[in-house]
């Protein structure tokens, strides 16, 4: 029953991301919801991607969104083949808009949890905001496959706070704040917004996904505010 359960959440949030890429304008929103810090956090995450190797880097985005970790990646790395992964088509659409001509970045429409991707061919794996949209333990199974034992792989999200003000605050902010600030930049994306809350409170404790990740290899866990987390696994 909770894996129906489980299932029906997912599909209900699959339904309203869809609304978001479609009707809404998510480059704003991402910057409003996070108070302007978006660019922060996504240029501090994207240094820890491993640039030990003296080759051509392949790094993939999986759950790219619009590609708005692009510009960061392309900021550190010269040499590098971006694989953008997201199984919206709809965020796919605006960020090959965003990036036409670029001769570096590939795009596939597919599920986080089966990627058309050959056996240790990624060197580096971001991916943000999107594990709320998967099961886990398949995207690690997935993960492990497509990596191989050089590879660093860094995963960032909301996600529940051991801490409990922490965890209040962040459900007052998306119950509250977020809806607000989307009647300002993306009101036709309000249904979206508004219901973005409801999923939090069912979420794993983010030590208790640290443990699933350690099958990739070393994980260390940091925070920022103790609301949004980041996963650095270095495959051994």
């Amino acid at each position: 029953m909770r894996n129906v359960s489980r299932k029906h959440e997912g599909h209900r949030l699959a339904q309203l991301n869809e609304i978001v890429y479609q009707v809404g304008n998510y480059d704003a929103m991402a910057l409003a919801m996070t108070l302007g810090l978006d660019d922060y956090f996504r240029r501090e995450y994207t240094k820890f991607l491993n640039n030990t190797r003296e080759k051509f880097l392949r790094i993939l985005d999986v759950g790219c969104g619009t590609g708005r970790n692009v510009p960061y990646i392309l900021s550190k790395y010269k040499d590098v083949n971006i694989v953008l992964v997201d199984i919206s088509f709809s965020s796919l659409k605006i960020a090959l808009e965003k990036y036409r001509g670029s001769t570096n970045i590939d795009y596939v429409c597919c599920s986080a949890e089966l990627m058309c991707l050959r056996e240790g061919s990624i060197d580096n794996v971001l991916s943000s905001y999107m594990l709320r949209h998967v099961d886990i333990a398949k995207f690690v199974r997935e993960l492990k496959f497509i990596t191989h034992r050089f590879s660093r792989i860094v995963i960032v999200d909301f996600w529940r706070s051991h801490v409990a003000i922490s965890m209040m605050l962040l459900i007052l902010h998306l119950a509250i704040i977020v809806p607000f600030l989307s009647l300002v930049f993306s009101p036709r994306s309000f249904c979206a917004y508004v219901n973005l809350w409801k999923f939090l409170p069912n979420l794993p404790d983010p030590i208790g996904i640290c443990k699933v990740f350690s099958r990739l290899g070393n994980v260390k866990m940091l925070s920022f505010y103790n609301m949004i987390y980041v996963w650095v696994i270095q495959r051994g």
